[in-house]
């Protein structure tokens, strides 16, 4: 089992809403303490020979992005209480991406494209991608290493590793690709605002707490607030009491 582990997930999102359970139950023999998930739903390139598998980019945050965000909070608070859950906000919302990351904005026939690559480091990458062309998957290993270039992955990448699902798998190259999947699959996009402000306890960081935290941050677009009780406060026996 490895301590770090990133689950980077890039299936349309309204094919993992209904996996989420399955997905959580096939991480649990490779993270140890902490869980990162990566949404980065893809759309299919026309030529894998030549053009990028896959790249780290901007995602639209959607409420179907959100709800999904939400259920896997909810479902691991409720099977999984051993593993920390962590889900990357980088590529979401209007603002640019912030650090810990190196972006690089390209021209291309269709407008500008803005990738990055993530400077976090990773034991373990798992993921969802699943073909059956040696070329275009050896291609998506060498992307991954790419886009994570602080993580040792090995020489043959063995540690960017399938994710074990015992159903049929969310992603393969079979599966027809709209523009609409890269931006949540024709889901509304969630109206943001320079400025959001929220307070509370956060006394012992639970899901409720990520959740909220999450909302905030898809909201904003420049810069989110929190507000934290102070001892005096949270001491209070009303309050002390709600926070445990």
């Amino acid at each position: 089992m490895s301590r770090s582990v990133l689950l980077l997930l890039t299936s349309p999102i309204p094919k993992l809403k209904s996996k989420v359970h399955a997905i959580l139950q096939a991480t649990k023999q490779y993270a140890k303490n902490s869980l990162y998930i990566q949404l980065q739903p893809m759309q299919k390139p026309s030529t894998p020979s030549s053009a990028a598998v896959f790249k780290l980019q901007h995602v639209a945050p959607t409420e179907d992005a959100f709800h999904l965000m939400q259920q896997f909070y909810q479902t691991n608070a409720a099977l999984f209480k051993q593993i920390d859950l962590r889900i990357i906000l980088d590529s979401f919302g209007a603002a640019p991406v912030p650090d810990p990351v190196v972006t690089k904005t390209t021209t291309s026939s269709s407008g500008q494209d803005q990738t990055y690559q993530s400077l976090r480091n990773f034991d373990i990458i798992l993921h969802d991608f699943i073909t059956s062309d040696a070329n275009h998957k050896n291609r998506f290993l060498h992307d991954v290493a790419h886009c994570f270039p602080k993580c040792d992955l090995g020489q043959n990448f063995e540690n960017i590793v399938p994710l074990p699902l015992p159903q049929t798998p969310l992603n393969d190259d079979a599966s027809p690709r709209t523009t609409e999947d890269t931006s949540g699959v024709a889901s509304v996009v969630m109206t943001t605002y320079d400025h959001v402000v929220l307070g509370g306890t956060f006394d012992r960081l639970h899901a409720g707490h990520k959740v909220l935290l999450t909302q905030a941050c898809l909201l904003s677009s420049r810069a989110v607030m929190i507000g934290v009780t102070d001892d005096n406060f949270a001491g209070r026996s009303s309050v002390n009491y709600l926070s445990h």
